[in-house]
């Protein structure tokens, strides 16, 4: 017969992850910039080696060729790349001299350079996460991997619009935006009238302060003899609902 005695001490990990946490998501998000932009480089045949300094003179030269998706929205290539130079002395200081402090998920990190220490930016978690979501939504976007439709360009906007206080650029202006699907039951098998007007006037007056879009789905029961239909009309499409023939929906 075997025995044996075992101690184990189990503690809640996520206070000291918010220690810990806010520079490396810091650091990372600018990563994701910093190899976006060598990306863009290396395609205009501007390779700048591994400094970032160097990267910064290139990108601040005319004449770089932009994929289509950053070419046709000039506002966010000129909110990348502030954040991709206002960043970079921020990042040396967490790297390199330890200009930093963070607690409950907020980081305090002042620029460090030539070892003059400049003033302290305070980042907190949603600001954070606001950073590395758009530094990597970005990425999905090029890439193909995402689609970059009405909605994601306004949330887009509201990212960096939340970021003003790193890129210090002006205000785009954009309300929080936010995507949902309505559901209109109705019993009558030949509907072909909805009231897109008061569904919209309903939806802005439960959520207030935002630009809301939204898909309608529509699902038609009758007394139970038959089994239910459902259409799916994506907001792209209901602004133009009076000019389509009926027989498209």
């Amino acid at each position: 017969r075997n025995s044996g005695r075992g101690n184990a001490v189990l503690f809640d990990w996520r206070p000291g992850f918010l220690q810990v946490a806010p520079p490396l998501i810091f650091v990372a998000s600018f990563k994701l910039l910093d190899m976006m932009f060598e990306w863009v480089l290396n395609g205009n045949d501007r390779p700048a080696g591994f400094r970032f300094g160097k990267k910064i003179e290139q990108l601040e030269k005319p004449g770089l060729v932009y994929p289509p998706s950053l070419h046709s929205r000039p506002w966010l290539v000129a909110a990348l790349t502030a954040l991709y130079q206002r960043s970079e002395p921020l990042r040396g200081s967490i790297i390199h001299s330890r200009h930093f402090d963070s607690s409950n998920g907020v980081l305090r990190v002042a620029s460090s350079k030539n070892g003059v220490v400049g003033e302290s930016i305070e980042l907190s978690a949603e600001e954070l996460r606001t950073f590395a979501q758009l530094s990597a939504s970005v990425l999905k976007y090029l890439q193909g991997d995402w689609r970059l439709d009405a909605h994601r360009e306004k949330c887009l906007r509201w990212q960096i619009d939340a970021l003003q206080k790193l890129h210090r650029l002006e205000p785009l202006g954009q309300a929080q935006p936010r995507h949902v699907c309505v559901r209109w039951n109705t019993r009558d098998p030949n509907i072909r009238i909805v009231d897109v007007d008061w569904i919209q006037g309903d939806i802005l007056e439960r959520n207030p302060g935002q630009d809301v879009t939204f898909d309608l789905r529509i699902v038609i029961t009758d007394d139970g003899s038959n089994p239910p239909r459902a259409y799916l009309i994506p907001c792209e499409v209901l602004p133009r609902l009076d000019s389509l023939p009926e027989e498209r929906w």
